[in-house]
């Protein structure tokens, strides 16, 4: 239909800005906004001086490990009585494997207890965690079962070390 008169009433209003612009646009504000918070980050670390950036980052380690630190300590906690053991024997019935019966789970709980001191009840810090006192392993493997492992040393050389599948201790060591 050619409409001679000049009536454009019925010609559609091309847009604007094509699509692929709208996205190079946006990924242009995400680039700038990330680069800005660098150098914001960069500037407040340079002049807030080195206490200041520690206590963040320790803040930081100390706030992830909050849990699984708590759930170390449970267990070295229940090993410390016969009746803790036995509990925590009860309570996670893949220790089973390694363990077949109570018994010698409580024996050997009697065996650790004697070599665990008193810990911390806080987490380790970010400098004692560069002394290479604490690693913590966390594995999402596909078949759905989070696994993660915690190995302590304590000041004695004595070695921790605890794994859990899901939210089951599946082993425990100490030397």
């Amino acid at each position: 239909m050619n409409n001679s008169d000049g009536d454009t009433s019925s010609v559609q209003p091309r847009e604007k800005f094509p699509l692929w612009g709208k996205i190079l646009m946006g990924c242009g504000i995400v680039m700038l906004l990330s680069i800005a918070g660098c150098v914001s980050f960069a500037y407040w670390a340079s002049h807030s001086g080195k206490d200041v950036v520690l206590g963040w980052a320790n803040g930081l380690v100390l706030s992830k490990l909050e849990k699984p630190w708590n759930q170390f300590l449970s267990v070295v906690e229940a090993i410390k009585t016969d009746e803790g053991a036995s509990k925590l024997y009860k309570d996670n019935p893949e220790l089973l494997a390694i363990y077949p019966t109570e018994a010698e789970f409580v024996k050997n709980s009697a065996i650790w207890r004697t070599k665990v001191k008193d810990l911390p009840s806080s987490p380790p810090t970010l400098e004692e965690l560069q002394k290479d006192i604490l690693q913590l392993n966390y594995h999402r493997p596909t078949n759905g079962k989070n696994t993660y492992e915690i190995r302590y040393k304590m000041p004695d050389r004595t070695t921790i070390w605890l794994r859990w599948e899901g939210e089951k201790l599946v082993e425990i060591d100490i030397r």
